[in-house]
């Protein structure tokens, strides 16, 4: 998946949020004063990044949020709620939930906003998660993902029927989404208001970084719901297959990808449905390795496409699409290509 290759460099920093006022200042915090407040700050990955130059990318983003912040409606509020990850900030008035709450009552009709309230709730254990599942269910009710914490609490106590029938539930829905082009085309364009003078492929880098360090959901239930063993529960074969032909649909290619993965297991290595399923997962992996290749001198050309198709497109696999015929190559593996991330 792109959020993997192209997030990468955002994924390594945990990133810390400092009080701003959510009206216009007359400046933003200097570096070396946020630089003070970021002091003593602990390196995630010391041998990529040192404590110093950790705590001043800490610093940059900290004074990016508060840009945001000073120029506050839904896009800047729930892009600082993204950026502000760091646990000191779990509560307050500026921490990611009071953040991202404030922008889903600007805009309470938009269903990736809530998505996002949902998932920071989930990570900092909030007591409104139910209240928010219920919300995006009435948003978004043809999303099968809104579906997933009721799978993962009927996994969790062991109700077998409940599992088949939520199972059931999300293959029958008639999208399967995490929101990411929303996402992504939103704090991209967000970033132009936190860093109005940073290109635009460094913009959407880091707002894949982002996305998909907070929007992917847990997907382990899905898993574990249609793992071999578990095929022998009444119903639950059925329901599996329904599920695993959606997912393969899903807007987000890691999805299509864990559903192949799912469904490799379930046949022979030298089966014709396992044949099938492995040239699906090489046409994927293709698409995800040309769509990823950097052009040193193209970089910000290379992004405007990605971000005008994510702006078109409610599915990754077409924003890769678009990008590899940009390039100029085939949508399709060639019979000779070899997957250069294969272990």
């Amino acid at each position: 998946m792109t959020v993997g290759l192209l997030g990468l460099s955002f994924s390594i920093v945990t990133v810390v949020a400092v009080k701003a006022s959510p009206v216009i200042q007359d400046a933003p915090p200097t570096i070396d004063a946020v630089t003070d407040n970021a002091t003593g700050l602990r390196s995630p990955l010391p041998d990529l990044m040192s404590d110093k130059a950790y705590a001043r990318t800490v610093a940059e983003e900290a004074r990016i949020i508060a840009r945001l912040l000073a120029h506050p409606d839904a896009d800047t509020l729930a892009t600082a709620a993204l950026m502000s990850r760091f646990p000191s900030k779990d509560s307050g008035p500026e921490s990611p939930l009071a953040l991202i709450r404030q922008a889903t009552a600007l805009a309470p009709g938009r269903p990736e906003l809530a998505w996002l309230e949902l998932t920071i709730c989930l990570r900092l254990k909030c007591d409104a998660e139910t209240q928010i599942e219920t919300r995006i269910q009435a948003l978004d009710p043809d999303n099968g993902f809104v579906w997933l914490e009721a799978l993962s609490r009927s996994i969790a106590v062991g109700s077998e029927p409940a599992v088949t029938d939520l199972v059931q539930r999300i293959g029958a829905s008639s999208q399967i989404t995490f929101y990411f082009n929303r996402l992504l085309v939103m704090a991209t364009d967000a970033l132009a208001v936190g860093e109005p003078r940073e290109r635009l492929w460094k913009r959407a880098s880091i707002a894949i970084g982002m996305v998909s360090a907070t929007s992917i959901p847990p997907l382990q239930p899905l898993s574990r719901a249609c793992r071999v063993a578990e095929l022998t529960q009444e119903g639950r074969r059925a329901a599996c297959e329904m599920l695993m032909s959606r997912l393969e649909q899903s807007s987000e290619i890691i999805d299509q990808l864990i559903a192949l993965s799912i469904e490799a297991r379930w046949w022979p290595s030298d089966s014709p449905a396992r044949a099938l399923v492995d040239r699906k997962r090489r046409r994927l992996q293709y698409v995800l390795s040309e769509s990823s290749r950097l052009r040193l001198f193209r970089l910000n050309h290379d992004m405007a496409i990605r971000i005008d198709a994510a702006r078109r497109y409610e599915r990754e696999e077409d924003v890769e699409l678009a990008v590899i015929r940009s390039f100029g190559e085939p949508t399709d593996p060639p019979a000779k290509w070899e997957n250069p991330f294969r272990e």
